[in-house]
């Protein structure tokens, strides 16, 4: 009850004690002295008792106000573990309402606390009747709760505290303190103006100095003179709260020892978020890096070994090369140029080879670079092929017999070396680095030289490639002298054959050559006697055996002048040839054996193929030896095919057909070696010189082809 109701009865009981017991009765009149008195005294005492309880009511709700306020659970229990008071923040801790629980025993809102750890210390602290304070953990819950009892009149009151988080904390924390002091790691933690505020065992153990020795005293003491400014760096980004991470350095010992260090710095902050501190880990780097040193020293040594080894293979390799090149030919000029495009760029970045020549001059035969620039530098050098008195290094290796070793190519050596400005300007150009110069000597005789050059920065001829080029030379020069030996065997037997080898062919070739006009004359009569012919064709079958009889005749005369056979010479008889006569020509004289295999003879002309020069006769000869093999080698039902174009100021005749032909490999190596023997014979004079190309259309296997200049560029004509 408050003041004012307090009040308000007060005055209403004196009223109805003045009204039903004061004389006179039923009245509000006070008839004496002593009843006045008495009345008033019975309102000041209700006056006072209203006063007492609004204080009291008042005190009540402040005290409840502060027990709901507070952050611990707060029951109060009577004598008998009955629920009397229960606070809300109780309640959230014990996960009941506060109703539920008012007014029943603590063993019947928790049976489950019956003969645990928890009922022992109530009971104790009930018996004891003085306050005790306990810390269990309630499994229900999974949680850990702190418990201070303390007695009252009316039994006991309890305050509860969950300290889960602080349990785990202080685990966290005793569990980050056994890493720290075990840690094989270095760990310092320092404040932010670097002083030490923890030094861990392994600390003492990397840097020297003692837990004592250190806490207290500037990081700076394990930091050389010369790297002051490091720890500036690492406390201003600390401040700006930045983690550095595997920052290797150097760092001093207490004995003065330097040591290789990493290090990783993380900013330590408040509950504010703070940058209070930080946390360095060092971590001993000095046996990584010398073994990484041993590493790249290793790696260093196998990549030169490994070098010299491939070096020394590429040496043996490109002699086993350059000595099969040198014995699969005994032309010493074209061998020799097949070597120099070896040796570069494997060996040199370019090569000149001399030869020494029959009268004692040198001739230069070979010359290879590993681009077109250089190339293109060193022709301009032809001009001043060395001689026998010339500076050269090549000159100086022929007189003297000996390898000239240049290992660095100086200005001075330019100079020294160049026969004119211009000469001296070619080879600034060249930029030669390094040069050898090695004799090719054989049978007590020097035969020529051989120039290595190499442009790249610190690629100097040592003394293995002395080595290996001086043995190039010398297989170089018995390849040569082999060749010079053959040669002179091969010209002496050359010119006893020459003159049977060239009837011998002849006589070959016009044998040959007779079958077809024969087999045309042949064709047609044996067609004009079994009447196969009609009379409209008759002069066209007529024609064709006179005129193929005439060639025979002409092949005949061919056969009997023995002076061509002799001097291996072909008479031609140039004159207007009428191309399209002439194809027609050889058609019908292959048209008979075309028929009898069911072959079909197609002709394409190009219309703008005009006349020519040459011998019609011979041309038709080489027509008809190309249809005559399409006919031979082309299956039954098979399809023939003669074409004149213009390409170029050339007629170009091409024969084509469905047979199954050869291989380009095989056409490429056979064309290859008619031009090598072809090569061979234009060595000799009095041999015949031809032409040929043969090429293979687009789904067709080609026989051959023949090439002729056009009339119209007043040039003559040339048939293969």
């Amino acid at each position: 009850m408050g003041f004012w109701p307090g009040l308000v009865t007060a005055v209403l009981g004196a009223g109805l004690v003045t009204y039903f017991w004061t004389p006179p009765f039923y009245s509000l009149q006070v008839s004496t002295l002593a009843d006045a008195i008495g009345l008033l005294f019975f309102i000041a005492i209700g006056v006072l008792v209203s006063a007492l309880s609004e204080t009291m009511h008042r005190s009540r709700r402040r005290l409840e106000g502060l027990l709901q306020s507070i952050d611990e659970g707060f029951v109060v229990f009577d004598e008998d573990w009955r629920y009397r008071y229960v606070n809300d923040r109780a309640a959230e801790l014990l996960r009941q309402p506060a109703s539920s629980m008012v007014g029943r025993a603590i063993w019947d809102v928790f049976p489950d606390i019956v003969g645990t750890d928890i009922e022992t210390h109530l009971r104790r602290a009930s018996a004891r009747n003085e306050p005790v304070t306990f810390e269990t953990f309630y499994r229900p819950y999974g949680r850990w709760f702190r418990t201070r009892v303390f007695p009252t009149l009316e039994g006991f009151s309890a305050l509860l505290e969950d300290t889960t988080d602080r349990k785990h904390a202080e685990e966290a924390s005793l569990r980050l303190a056994a890493i720290v002091r075990w840690s094989e790691e270095a760990i310092v933690g320092k404040d932010l103006d670097g002083i030490i505020t923890a030094w861990n065992p392994a600390a003492e153990r990397l840097f020297g100095f003692t837990a004592p020795e250190a806490i207290g005293r500037s990081i700076r003491m394990i930091v050389p003179a010369d790297r002051q400014g490091e720890e500036d760096d690492v406390l201003s980004r600390l401040r700006r709260g930045e983690t550095i991470e595997h920052f290797e350095t150097v760092r001093i010992r207490k004995d003065g020892t330097p040591i290789n260090v990493a290090l990783t710095v993380s900013p330590i902050r408040d509950a504010d978020g703070r940058v209070i501190g930080a946390s360095k880990i060092a971590r001993d780097i000095g046996e990584r890096i010398q073994a990484e040193a041993e590493r790249a020293r290793l790696f260093e040594a196998e990549q030169a070994a490994r070098a010299r080894a491939e070096s020394a293979e590429r040496r043996s390799t490109l002699l086993s090369e350059s000595s099969a090149v040198l014995s699969s030919s005994l032309d010493a000029a074209t061998t020799l140029r097949t070597v120099s495009r070896l040796v570069v760029p494997r060996f040199a970045d370019w090569c000149i080879i001399d030869l020494v020549g029959r009268d004692n001059t040198l001739e230069r035969v070979a010359v290879s670079a590993s681009g077109p620039d250089t190339e293109v530098l060193l022709s301009e050098l032809q001009r001043y092929a060395p001689d026998w008195t010339s500076p050269q290094p090549s000159a100086e290796a022929l007189r003297s017999r000996a390898t000239i070793a240049i290992p660095e190519v100086t200005e001075e050596t330019l100079v020294s070396t160049a026969r004119d400005a211009h000469h001296l300007a070619i080879m600034r150009q060249l930029r030669p680095r390094s040069a050898l110069a090695v004799p090719m000597a054989a049978r007590q005789r020097v035969i020529g030289a051989i120039t290595l050059v190499r442009t790249t920065p610190g690629h100097a001829y040592d003394t293995a490639d002395v080595a290996m080029a001086e043995e190039l030379a010398r297989r170089a020069a018995l390849a040569v002298d082999n060749a010079t030996l053959y040669s002179e065997a091969d010209q002496a037997r050359a010119q006893a054959e020459s003159a049977n080898r060239a009837k011998d062919e002849f006589l070959a070739v016009l044998s040959h050559e007779l079958r077809t006009p024969m087999n045309a004359v042949y064709g047609w009569a044996r067609m004009l006697q079994m009447g196969q012919i009609d009379a409209t064709t008759t002069p066209r079958a007529l024609d064709a055996i006179v005129r193929n009889a005439h060639v025979q005749l002409q092949l005949i005369d061919d056969l009997l002048d023995v002076s061509r056979i002799v001097s291996g010479k072909m008479r031609l008889d140039i004159r207007p040839v009428d191309v399209h006569r002439v194809l027609e020509g050889a058609l019908d004289a292959v048209r008979p054996a075309a028929e009898a295999k069911g072959l079909e003879l197609q002709t394409l002309v190009d219309p703008s193929a005009g006349p020519l020069n040459g011998d019609p006769d011979r041309l038709q000869q080489v027509v008809w030896n190309l249809l005559m093999n399409a006919v031979k080698f082309t299956p039954r039902d098979g399809r023939i095919q003669l074409a004149l174009q213009r390409v170029g100021s050339h007629l170009e005749i091409a024969v084509s057909d469905t047979g199954r032909g050869h291989p380009a490999r095989a056409v490429a190596r056979h064309l290859r070696s008619l031009q090598a023997r072809r090569e061979r014979e234009h060595a000799q004079p009095g041999r015949p010189r031809h032409r040929a190309r043969a090429r293979s259309p687009s789904g067709r296997a080609a026989r051959g082809s023949v090439t002729a200049e056009s009339a119209g560029e007043g040039k003559g004509a040339t048939f293969g």
